[in-house]
């Protein structure tokens, strides 16, 4: 009789604010070999669809079912009076919806999560309370990459939480580097119970604020001088080019924006940098995902793992110009420019 082959372990990597063609293997100058490496020996999509903010997807891929059966109908940090209260609009993954977590945890799993949460707060509405055995969890919807500050006037502090404690964040921390790396340890310590693993990594990158080591930048600082309608052409002709788009199609501007040549020299200089310190950042997250990979493979369970990957809700659409003074003006005082490198 032969043997039941072993069920695979699952790592999702779910990415933030990336947008379609950011990665590599859908026609960036990004460098993403080792997800590129991922959608080539599997299955790329390109009819994908997921809601228009982060809790929405969020409470849909944990219960399966639709975000506003799930307590997420929008961000509640932009919420309308007239939803506040009502059912549908909770703020956090609903108590009558199923967890992923906890399925996979019922269904013999392992199960860990390391990263953005933002589908509820309180150590009550943790990935703990939700089916996840181990885990690290930033509970807001962004924060600072590099330490424990808030990246918006949305709340007062940023909260992780980490196997129900309030989590300490460590001196050199950087959020993905501090998330990959907590995943490694949750595998490493729990290779002992025989399991298979659900490993969930939730990146705050790409998310505002944007924000790299600079080394990561360094490779991008002119790459974007020739401006965004360049750089969405030539994404466009590797589209084509790769099957992934028709031939011919007239590209749409954006709604709000600007023309690059339209643009002073000072702002073309800042704009090229917030790209080049996107790019970093997602180039970033790349490195981790081949450095976890390669653990997984000298442990022996490359193998036997599935990768899914994926961006939360696509990319960021708000323009920091089009938002309120107030808002404005605290964002460029923590955040100059609304990008920051460090080494």
């Amino acid at each position: 009789m032969a043997a039941e082959p072993s069920r695979p372990n699952i790592v999702f990597i779910l990415i933030d604010d990336a947008g379609f063609s950011d990665f590599g293997s859908y026609g960036s100058e990004i460098a993403t070999p080792n997800l590129d490496q991922i959608a080539n020996e599997g299955v790329r999509f390109t009819n994908f669809h997921a809601a228009s903010t982060c809790e929405a997807t969020r409470v849909m891929l944990q219960s399966g079912i639709d975000n506003h059966r799930a307590g997420a109908g929008t961000l509640q940090v932009v919420i309308a009076d007239n939803q506040k209260g009502k059912p549908g609009y909770e703020g956090y993954l609903s108590d009558q919806a199923q967890s992923l977590g906890q399925l996979m945890r019922d269904g013999g799993y392992a199960t860990y999560y390391a990263g953005k949460w933002n589908i509820g707060n309180g150590l009550e509405r943790s990935p703990g309370a939700r089916g996840w055995d181990r885990y690290i969890s930033l509970e807001q919807t962004g924060a600072d990459n590099f330490e424990a500050k808030v990246y918006a006037p949305f709340n007062m502090e940023a909260v992780w939480w980490e196997d129900g404690h309030r989590a300490l964040l460590p001196p050199d921390f950087f959020s993905t580097r501090h998330y990959f790396d907590k995943m490694i340890q949750y595998i490493d310590e729990g290779k002992s119970s025989g399991k298979p693993f659900m490993a969930m990594i939730a990146t705050q990158a790409v998310h505002s604020p944007l924000q790299a080591p600079n080394p990561d930048v360094e490779k991008y600082l002119h790459r974007y001088d020739a401006g965004w309608e360049k750089i969405r052409s030539e994404r466009y002709q590797r589209q084509v080019q790769m099957g992934l788009a028709p031939a011919g199609l007239e590209l749409p501007n954006a709604l709000g924006s600007k023309k690059w040549e339209g643009l002073s020299d000072q702002d073309r200089r800042d704009y090229a940098k917030k790209m080049a310190v996107y790019a970093g950042m997602l180039d970033n997250v790349d490195q981790h995902t081949g450095r976890f990979r390669a653990y997984l493979k000298n442990a022996g369970l490359l193998d036997n793992t599935v990768f899914i990957i994926m961006s939360d809700n696509g990319a960021d659409a708000y323009d920091l110009s089009k938002l309120n003074l107030p808002f404005r003006l605290w964002y460029h005082l923590n955040f100059a420019l609304g990008f920051v490198s460090r080494a």
